[in-house]
Formats: C-alpha cells, structure tokens, sequence
C-alpha cells in the first residue's frame, strides 16, 4: 500500500503521512491517544538456529489458495474448498508442503462481483494466516494495541477487511524500517507489508477519497472507529464522549461501537460500558452528520471546556444530596439474556419537584438494576494505585459502602489527574424521585438547589401551640434520642401522639422513636401540615399513600421496611396517609386485614430509631379510625 495513501483515522482526516509520501514518527489523535513510534521497541526474536524445534513457517514466501468446486460428499453447505490453483483440488499432501510459508492467503469467490466474460467468477482475499513465528513474536503487542489478541499463537488469522491490519500498518512498516537490512526479521516484515499492500491499497484509496471530503460510506465505516479512540454522541439530549474500546462492528442492518465512560457507583468513579449504534446508510454521509463520529469532526471548539466543567460539577455529588428536579428521568434494568450488562431496558419519566441523589442508595435499594464499573487502571490515572479502592463492582457487594469524606476528595482528585475522564464522566445521576417514588437516571444539567418552604409553616391554620410542639418533637428528636439508643432492642417507649384539629392526645405504646398522628376529616390540611414542618425542619419528606403498600400482609410489611431503610439513609420524614386502612381495629373474619394491621403496628413498633438516624413516621388519619388512639 502507498504510504502516501493512509489515512489516519485518529486525527479527523489528517494523514499519517506528509506529502511526499515520507512517514512522520509521531502522531497523535489530540485526546489521550499518542503514539511515539521512536520509541517502540524492536523484540528480541529468536533466530531461525534457535527456533528449529518449532517447524511451521520459515520461508518467507506468500502461498496463496482459492475456493474450488464443492466435494461430492460434502454435505456441508458453507464448508469451502481451497485449492491451489483454479480449478484444481488441493490435496492434504500439497497443503502440508506450504506449512513452511510465513503467510497464507485464502481466496474465495466473490459473488456480489460481475462475472468475466469467460463466466468465470472473480475471487477476492476472504482472510489470511500468518504462520512466521518471527512475524508473530515481532507484531504481537502492535496487534494488541490495535485489538486483537490471538488465542492460538502459533497461527494468526486475519479475516476480511483486515481492520487489524489497516490500523497497525504505519506501526508495522516503522517496525520493519528500524530493522538492520537483510535480517530474517526485516525480510519477513517486508513479506507482510507486501500482503498488507495487496490488500489494503484499494480500499485506502476509497476512504482517503471520501475523507477528503470529511465523508464516509456505510462499508467503510469502522475505519475512523479504532480501539481507543474518543467519540462525541448526543445522548437522550446529553452532549457525551466515550472512549471506544474495540473496532467498530459492521453487521447489515447496523454499525455497532463498543464504548466505555466514567461512571460513579456510589463509592468509586469507574469505567463503565455502553454500545452506540449508526444505522445503515446508503452512498457517502458527513462525518458530523452520524449519530456517533470521532471528536475531532465536532464543529464546536468550546465542547471540551463545557464537558470537562459538567465533568466537575459530578464530583460534588457522591453524597446524598437533597434537590429539585424538572427534566426526564429515566428507569434501566436488565433483561435475564444481558449478562454483560450493556444493553439495559429502559422507559423514560417526566419528573418535577424534589429528588434525592443517591447513587450507593440506589445500589443498595435497587438490586435489579446495579451500576457496574471496572476500576480505573493505573496506567489511565497519575494517581497512585495501590489501595484497595481501587476495584470493580463485580468484586462483590462487602467492599461496598459510602465513602468518607476523605475518600470523596480522593475520588476527586483521581479523576481530576486526567483531564479526558472529567470529559468521558456520564452527566446523568442515581436517584430517587419523591413524588413518582421510583429510582431514576437523572440529568445534571436539570437539577436545581432546593427552595425551602419556610412560609408554609407561618401560614398554617392551627393552634400556635400545637405549631410549636410539633415543630419541637421534629427539630429536638434527634438529641433526644440519645436516651433512646440505650433501650433494650424490641421494647416500646411511649410516646405524645399529636391529633391535628382535635384539643386532644392520644398516648400510644409504639416504638423507640417519635410518631406523630395527625386526625382529622379530609380537607382539613393534614398533609400541608407535615410538609410545612418538614420544610421548617429542613428534612426530606416521603410520601406514601395506601395502595404504595400493597394490599396483602406480606407485601405491605416488606414495602414498609424499605420505605424505614431509606428513611435510616436518608434522615427523612415519612407521611403515611390514610393510615386507618393498616391501623383499623381488628374484626373476626378478615384474617389478611388483621394480618396487616399486625404487620403495620409492628413495622412502626420496630422502627430503626437511633441518634443517627431521627426520622419521623407521621400517620395521617380520619378521626377515632386509629385502633388505640380513641
């Protein structure tokens, strides 16, 4: 392949090579991809002396094979005979002869070409084999940093486009140029970019043809996706970059592009994986006109600033954080056939009004739909490595935990070392939507600080001193509950219970903690009480109705611990409206309404109330409906 002919893929369109077909030392993509081919090593091969014992391939010499005439007892359809000249059969015995040459070359027939005038059909190269060790041993770690990584090393298959071949000629052909003339190494790598010429020559002139107009067909499109490179895509409304991790997959419906981006799993930033699609096009399209390209098509010159500042602003949330939201959100999970866990299920929401931002809550609470990453490798970092943070989610579930303040920071500065991971970080957040009650992917760019409603409380229509306590039990239960941790685990404390727009109190034996009942007739501001206080205390509130519970026993005291856990987590208040349909007096013959009132007391009674965790259940209620509170 003429030099002069190379496209480099890695640098929107830019050669490899200078005009006069020379070919430069260094290159680089301008994001995270350097190659300084100055600096490669040429391996220590053994010489042939040395290698006697490994009989294959020796000879620097080409042997190539074609599709014959199918065997009359082949009931194998899609098996091909190779023969060596057209149209005769190679034997065993021929074929055993040409182990000694350095590469084979299949040809089969090419059908979607037309016909010669004999009627003959054309062949073309279907794949190659490189048998020379000394090739093997010498371009092995170039294959490696191109993507392919042979199983058997002895034999190395090459399968058409040769995309391999493609992105690690240039390093190859300096490989062979720094090697001292007439060597077996140097005529061996010359053997191969000879091939690599034949096969590769045609296609470099299309591309190099449709680059130059920064465009690029559906056949040749995985030629500006190579391993490593940084891709833009706009994603559920998202400016986002990635990171391609092997090239890029061509099948006839779609271009496949296997990618990877920095996600946070609520412990540890990580990298995490994606598949982006191009759906088949016809003819030649612009480059920045796909749904996916390479970085250095982008038009805007500011897109790196503004994603590597979004970049920042994720950093600040690795804690649980209280905000307000107005934007889509959007649900994953899994399908039982998606083991690798990159192809989710989703369905989009339309969220308003306060969120919490979670992403260990939403591991912990959401075990169906887990947020994988692999560790960030200590070659990807100028951090140190060696600690035991540094880890995959996959490496289980006890190294789990939120991070200290201390390791919030040096998350921070981890990913801050590198500026292409504040670029490649996921701008979408874990968390939970108080209002629809469903764990969320939610956009940084939609979030907002919360406005506190501290005016709701001075409005509200109720006895001020009915105000004041209520307030009071709210903002002091946390020191109170100092006394508290030193009960006997299961005992009851008995505690005020309040009843809104009745002069009265009720004393009920229930739990460790504080619960406040609030009776009343509908309409009569129950559940604009306990927001008003919950703003005025400056805490969460989860609210739940009746049928959030579920209407069985079992599945209303597993619905309860949940909503208590997140409730331990996140230091919330928790309004249970219309709680007479759990706390009803019992009555015969309703055994699975009694089970569930008996289930409720002792969810309430059982509440995981400490120092550190002072949330308050509050119960909404119709007047004398709560069994003991008459």
């Amino acid at each position: 392949m003429d030099p002069a002919f190379y496209v480099d893929p890695f640098a929107a369109g830019i050669p490899w090579y200078s005009e006069n077909g020379q070919f430069s030392p260094q290159f680089s993509s301008g994001l995270g991809f350097n190659y300084n081919l100055q600096a490669i090593t040429v391996p220590v091969v053994p010489q042939v002396a040395e290698v006697e014992h490994r009989v294959l391939s020796q000879d620097a010499l080409v042997q190539t094979f074609y599709e014959g005439p199918k065997k009359h007892n082949d009931k194998d359809t899609d098996t091909i005979n190779w023969v060596e000249k057209e149209p005769v059969q190679v034997p065993e015995a021929v074929k055993d002869r040409y182990d000694q040459a350095a590469i084979r070359i299949y040809k089969k027939k090419d059908r979607t070409a037309e016909k010669t005038f004999g009627g003959v059909t054309a062949m073309m190269v279907d794949f190659i084999h490189i048998q020379s060790l000394l090739i093997i041993d010498a371009i092995e770690p170039l294959l490696a940093d191109v993507g392919l990584r042979p199983a058997d090393k002895s034999k190395v298959r090459i399968n058409r486009p040769f995309k391999e071949l493609y992105f690690a000629y240039p390093l190859i052909s300096a490989l062979a140029q720094r090697q001292h003339p007439h060597t077996d190494l140097e005529i061996h790598l010359n053997v191969l970019l000879k091939v690599m010429d034949e096969l590769l020559s045609e296609m470099s002139q299309a591309i190099i043809a449709l680059q130059t107009k920064k465009q690029i067909s559906y056949e040749y499109l995985w030629t500006i996706f190579p391993k490593d490179i940084i891709v833009y895509s706009r994603v559920d409304g998202q400016d986002r970059l990635y990171q391609v991790v092997e090239i890029a997959e061509i099948n006839h419906y779609w271009g496949l592009i296997a990618c990877q981006y920095v996600q946070f799993d609520g412990t540890i930033f990580g990298m995490a994986r994606t598949t982006l699609c191009i759906e088949r096009f016809p003819g030649a399209r612009s480059i920045s006109d796909l749904s996916v390209y390479p970085i250095g098509f982008h038009p805007d010159p500011n897109l790196e600033k503004r994603l590597a500042e979004r970049g920042r602003e994720v950093l600040d949330f690795q804690d649980i954080c209280y905000r307000e939201y107005s934007g889509v959100g959007k649900a994953e999970w899994y399908s039982d056939e998606d083991e690798d866990y990159d192809d989710p299920k989703t369905a989009k929401y339309y969220v308003t009004g306060r969120i919490i931002i979670d992403a260990f809550g939403f591991g912990k609470f959401n075990p169906d739909h887990p947020i994988i990453v692999t560790a960030i490798k200590p070659e990807e970092s100028d951090e140190p490595h060696g600690n035991a943070r540094h880890r995959s989610s996959s490496d289980g579930d006890s190294e789990k935990r939120r991070p200290s303040p201390e390791e919030q920071q040096s998350n921070k500065n981890e990913i801050q070392a590198r500026r292409q991971h504040l670029l490649l970080m996921s701008p979408m957040l874990a968390g939970y939507s108080l209002k629809l009650k469903r764990w969320l992917w939610l956009s940084i760019d939609k979030v907002r600080p919360l406005s506190w409603n501290e005016d709701a409380y001075d409005h509200l229509v109720f006895p001020a001193d009915h105000k004041s306590l209520l307030l009071s039990f709210v903002k002091n239960h946390k020191q109170s509950s100092k006394q508290i941790d030193d009960v006997i685990a299961g005992k009851g404390k008995p505690y005020k219970i309040l009843a809104s727009n009745i002069a009265t109190y009720h004393d009920i034996y229930l739990g460790q903690g504080l619960i406040v009942l609030l009776s009343g007739p509908p309409g009569t501001g129950k559940t604009l009480t306990a927001e008003a206080v919950a703003d005025k205390a400056r805490r969460p509130l989860q609210y739940l109705h009746a049928e959030d519970l579920g209407t069985q026993a079992s599945s209303t005291g597993n619905n309860l611990t949940k909503v208590f856990d997140l409730a331990s987590e996140w230091n919330s208040m928790i309004l249970l409206d219309e709680a007479d349909a759990f706390l009803t007096k019992r009555s015969t013959g309703d055994d699975n309404r009694n089970e569930t009132v008996s289930v409720t007391f002792t969810a309430l009674e059982e509440f995981p109330f400490t120092s550190a965790n002072p949330s308050v259940p509050i119960l909404a209620a119709r007047p004398g409906a709560i069994w003991g509170a008459e």
